[in-house]
């Protein structure tokens, strides 16, 4: 397993999408509410391609054919000044294909956003979907603390 900081002429784009689609239906089946477009992949993907690696982290995990094991994004943004304004980070997304999990490809992306995210926040936060249990385990092991809920209600007819 490499991690890899995909260019332009990466020719993963496409199977990226394909695995972020996979990501979400996970996500669904699991009880995530908030509705998707039909293309979130490609305009995912298409995303990670343009994005300012001044304030965002993205890696991909390869096995030893080049196929695509897993993906993180992390972002920093900086906070209001009634926070402390200081610099926050949010791993925004870390998946690993189903067959390789419990392995080192979850522990390397983990690694990598977070000397990233070290290097440019304060602090971090990640969302984990409650009735994910395997997730919410992982998590508690990371080092970090449970701070805050998250309600949410989808309004149907709103864009």
């Amino acid at each position: 397993m490499r991690l890899i900081d995909p260019d332009d002429a990466w020719t993963g784009w496409s199977a990226l999408a394909r695995l972020f689609d996979v990501q979400y239906a996970e996500f669904l089946f699991q009880g995530y509410a908030l509705p998707i477009r039909p293309d979130a992949g490609l305009r995912w993907a298409e995303e990670m391609r343009q994005l300012d690696r001044s304030t965002r982290f993205f890696r991909v995990a390869v096995d030893e054919r080049e196929e695509i094991i897993g993906f993180a994004e992390a972002s920093v943004a900086r906070a209001p000044a009634w926070k402390g304004g200081d610099m926050v980070g949010r791993l925004r997304h870390i998946w690993v294909a189903p067959e390789k999990r419990r392995g080192e490809v979850g522990a390397g992306l983990m690694a990598a956003a977070m000397e990233w995210l070290n290097q440019h926040a304060a602090m971090m936060s990640h969302e984990v979907i409650a009735s994910n249990a395997a997730a919410n385990r992982f998590w508690e092991g990371q080092d970090m603390t449970l701070q805050n809920r998250i309600y949410e209600r989808v309004f149907v007819g709103a864009s």
